[in-house]
């Protein structure tokens, strides 16, 4: 336990130095995702959110939110992990990191769950600022925000599965950012981020069960418990698959012995 602590406290304090001394990367990922939540918030005709849950425009809107936060929490832990064992494989640290007591997903995860963490202080940003032009009380938006954040955890471990598919790739392709980001955009336009789910095919997506169970929860609708079981299950699933691909080009490119060719 004392090693994992240390191991959260490190993950922590790194992180935190590459917001400090990297800052223009750091505003450039803020704005790209303020820019995002504006063009939602603003362009979204929420009419079919309306009609469905039975609120009006305010109330849609933070519907809207709701589906903003979830895709960010999401494509946050998407782009950690699937970014970390690039980066670590590049600047030479991963075989180091391999040699740990933990495994290197374990410790992926750590680093992913801090990054996650640190984001809150964002969204509630976002939240006090949507507050400035709906007519709904900051409590509830406060409290939206807290039930948002326990209801996603599992969607953050969903999309943690998605990143570690993609970490196993850049094992054997060395790089991979660029698909990255253009796959987290596709997720804010083919999941219920803007509006409600359009085909069943689309809850295959970490978090588009529980974007639908917090509409739902804000509205004052109720939702079956089958429902979150299903939520569970697909980000069980991609946990799973994300793992064992992983695992998979890892073990593959240990044989090789091809770390030093980053």
């Amino acid at each position: 336990m004392h090693g994992l602590l240390e191991i959260i406290k490190t993950s922590v304090l790194i992180e935190y130095k590459r917001r400090v001394n990297y800052k223009i990367s750091f505003f450039s990922e803020l704005a790209i995702f303020l820019f995002a939540y504006l063009s939602i918030f603003i362009f979204t005709n929420s009419s079919d959110l309306q009609e469905m849950y039975q609120v009006n425009a305010s109330e849609a809107s933070i519907l809207v939110m709701i589906g903003f936060i979830f895709w960010n929490f999401g494509v946050l832990a998407l782009g950690k992990s699937s970014s970390s064992i690039q980066d670590d494989a590049r600047i030479g640290i991963l075989e180091n990191k391999i040699q740990s007591n933990y495994s290197i997903t374990l410790l992926t995860f750590i680093e992913t769950l801090v990054v996650v963490a640190l984001n809150f202080v964002f969204i509630l940003l976002l939240i006090i600022g949507t507050f400035l032009f709906v007519d709904l009380p900051l409590s509830k938006l406060l409290v939206t925000f807290i039930e948002s954040c326990l209801i996603v955890l599992p969607a953050v471990i969903g999309m943690f599965g998605i990143g570690l598919i993609f970490s196993g790739l850049s094992l054997v392709e060395k790089s991979i950012g660029q698909f990255i980001m253009i796959f987290q955009a596709l997720l804010l336009f083919v999941a219920n981020v803007s509006g409600p789910i359009e085909h069943s095919a689309q809850y295959i997506i970490p978090y588009a069960f529980g974007v639908d169970i917090m509409r739902s929860l804000f509205s004052g609708q109720g939702f079956s418990v089958i429902t979150f079981l299903l939520y569970l299950a697909i980000n069980l699933f991609w946990l799973l698959i994300g793992v064992g691909v992983f695992n998979f080009f890892l073990k593959k490119e240990k044989l090789l012995g091809s770390f030093d060719t980053f």
